[in-house]
């Protein structure tokens, strides 16, 4: 016997936001098959959709569901509305055969069973320093600062599952002096902010957000990532309440929840550990910052993340070409700074390092030599030492030395402008070259043409060279408007756009498999069709599909008929189904009838007498 009906009769009595609550929080496969409550309780009362919902119950609620009646009636209340309980004539309460079984096998292998005690909380820990809070949320908040700008220029290349490759993901941690997994982290905590998003190239960008994102003060970049961690798991929030200590709070995860997955347990104990990376946490201890965030008093959050290091007034800058940076920076000079150094530490005290390479990538991107002085005048906290001044004057004086341009033409597919002839002249001798095959334009035959000792040709691609010639340490860079402030502050604006309407489009479309919970518009389009049959009737679907259930189960049902005019009650159990007529054992005289399909107007559940 199954409790489809017991199932169905429960989910008939749920109103549209009760069914809508149901079909979320349960595992629905196949969701555009499901017209009725019986569809809809037969999914439910499938092992593997049971054993999903069970596993995120905790003792108490486990106790409740194994003797119901020893149970509160919000309990009650509460596990109906997962589909755990149902009812029938019998029974307001009625357990459900599937649920026990599969209550009963997670039991034994858990060795849980309903009589045992709930189990007393861990103790927690002496608190930590909790006024340190802004040390990991300030680094957090740095590293995700260099990831969106070092993304804005070199996109991060995904896999087919949409994942980073793990080789971009270590390139990118040594760039910024971090481990590999610490670069993933902060990789998902940009993407969970939507400050990054993957664009139509199977390439991690930033979005729209994480170029404002860069814009605002620290608090509010703080306030930006925390909230992305959020909502945290329920397992773990169940396991805080009352409580602040984060670490006892998984370890008591197996005692709270005993059928807990080992999936749920790495979900709940990533989010601890992103907690704790960017100060929500303090060595598993909620900060004040992090205990109104999970509270949800974003007043207080903000209070609290106010309390932030203030923006230090300048830097320190070293003869070596290294940058001292003692705290926090306002954005626009974080900004000014970032233009023309690669980042060597972040954290409260970065360094940063001054570069040919980062100096020569800011002229082509439209940095001027004035603007670049102009910011270390006014940030250095040491001046400008002789070797960065030397630095900067050579690098602005190389911008533009050798362009290497795309070329359709008889000699070759890339096209070098190089503005000293002496250049010119080292280039074609570099033996480390030979492999590009430079040379000058060849004449064409009948033309009389004047040698052109600033242009060289090669049969490779333009990015292949520009690629040996950057790896030979040459000033070489590709063709770009962006010499034109106006024309950099376009395409920014381009860029962002562009992003914008990916991080839309990422977001309007989700990706799902079948035995994930279905999207929002399948979940809507069940709970109408649902919906729609429970206000025409009993909500137990077409009478058909009813008597085929009770002979599958040898349910008795209470049935009325009606043939011309005449109509008549009967309390039977059916036998067979076939040729759109029912055989069926009348419980009350005890002989079998027979009855047309198509005459019976009502079939329900019957409440035998002196049940």
């Amino acid at each position: 016997m199954s409790g489809t009906l017991a199932l169905a009769t429960t989910i008939a009595d749920l109103d549209r936001d009760g069914l809508t609550c149901l079909v979320r929080a349960r595992r629905v496969g196949y969701p555009d098959q499901i017209n009725d409550s019986i569809d809809l309780a037969q999914a439910l009362l499938r092992p593997e959709s049971v054993q999903t919902v069970l596993r995120t119950l905790n003792h108490a609620q486990l106790r409740a569901l194994a003797h119901p009646a020893k149970a509160r009636p919000a309990e009650i209340k509460a596990l109906k509305r997962l589909g755990l309980l149902g009812r029938s004539p019998e029974q307001p309460t009625a357990q459900l055969p599937e649920v026990d079984a599969v209550l009963a096998t997670l039991g034994a292998e858990h060795g849980w069973d309903a009589s045992q005690q709930a189990p007393e909380p861990s103790p927690s820990a002496a608190p930590s320093e909790l006024e340190h809070w802004y040390v990991p949320a300030l680094t957090m908040m740095g590293q995700v600062a260099a990831v969106i700008r070092a993304l804005s220029q070199a996109p991060l290349r995904l896999n087919r599952t949409g994942k980073p490759q793990t080789t971009a993901v270590r390139g990118l941690a040594e760039q910024h002096g971090t481990t590999e997994d610490e670069a993933f982290a902060v990789l998902a905590l940009a993407r969970a902010a939507s400050l990054l998003v993957a664009s139509d190239a199977d390439s991690l960008v930033p979005a729209a957000a994480g170029l404002r994102w860069l814009a605002d003060p620290q608090a509010e970049r703080w306030l930006t990532l925390a909230a992305a961690t959020l909502p945290a798991p329920e397992v773990l929030t169940y396991a805080l309440a009352d409580r602040t200590n984060v670490t006892a709070a998984l370890t008591d995860l197996p005692r709270l929840f005993p059928f807990v997955s080992q999936a749920t347990r790495d979900e709940a104990a990533c989010t601890a550990a992103t907690w704790d990376a960017l100060g929500v946490t303090v060595d598993g201890q909620l900060s004040a910052a992090g205990e109104a965030m999970l509270a949800g008093d974003l007043a207080a959050a903000r209070e609290a993340a106010e309390e932030l290091p203030a923006p230090v007034p300048g830097v320190y800058v070293q003869p070596d070409l290294s940058v001292i940076v003692p705290g926090p920076l306002a954005a626009a000079d974080e900004a000014a700074l970032a233009e023309c150094t690669i980042p060597e530490h972040i954290g409260v005290a970065s360094t940063l390092r001054v570069t040919e390479a980062a100096m020569m990538s800011a002229f082509d991107r439209g940095v001027s030599e004035a603007t670049i002085r102009a910011t270390f005048e006014r940030l250095s906290l040491t001046g400008v030492p002789q070797p960065l001044d030397y630095l900067i004057s050579a690098a602005a004086s190389r911008t533009g030395s050798l362009i290497v341009h795309e070329h359709d033409g008889f000699n070759g597919r890339a096209r070098l402008e190089v503005r000293d002839p002496a250049l010119t002249a080292t280039l074609l001798v570099d033996r480390t070259l030979a492999h590009l095959q430079l040379h000058y334009a060849e004449p064409v035959p009948g033309e009389a043409t004047e040698p052109d000792n600033r242009t060289l040709y090669s049969q490779l691609r333009a990015d292949h060279v520009l690629s040996a010639l950057i790896e030979a340490r040459y000033p070489a860079m590709a063709p770009s408007f962006m010499t034109d402030p106006a024309l950099a502050q376009q395409a920014a604006s381009a860029t962002e756009a562009a992003t914008a309407e990916t991080a839309a489009s990422a977001t309007a479309t989700p990706v799902t498999s079948d035995m994930e919970p279905a999207p929002t518009d399948s979940i809507t389009a069940l709970v109408d069709r649902v919906s729609s049959v429970n206000s025409q009737s009993d909500g137990l679907g077409d009478i058909p599909g009813r008597l085929a259930l009770a002979h599958k189960d040898k349910l008795t049902m209470r049935v009325t008929v009606e043939i011309r005019g005449d109509r008549r009650d009967f309390v039977v159990t059916p036998i067979s189904i076939g040729a759109g007529r029912v055989r069926a054992l009348d419980v009350q005289a005890g002989v079998e009838r027979t009855f047309p399909v198509a005459a019976i107007t009502v079939a329900e559940p019957a409440e035998l007498p002196g049940k």
